[in-house]
């Protein structure tokens, strides 16, 4: 019989400071010549403290921008 193991976290997301705050996230795009790209990162935004961009495929965060 298949199992289905616990999930793994990949990466610890940001939280925001202020309890009131939000944290927002999105795929990356890439920009061509003629059309939008989907890239392999995933963006998350802390109201008003930072930007973060996370590697799917790797794990560890790319970017910060605080």
């Amino acid at each position: 019989m298949l199992e289905i193991q616990a999930p793994l976290p990949v990466a610890q997301l940001p939280r925001p400071l202020d309890a009131e705050g939000k944290s927002f996230f999105n795929s990356v795009y890439g920009v061509s010549t003629l059309k939008k790209v989907k890239r392999h990162e995933i963006v998350a935004a802390v109201d008003g403290e930072a930007i973060n961009v996370y590697d799917v495929n790797f794990g560890p965060f790319v970017l910060c921008q605080v």
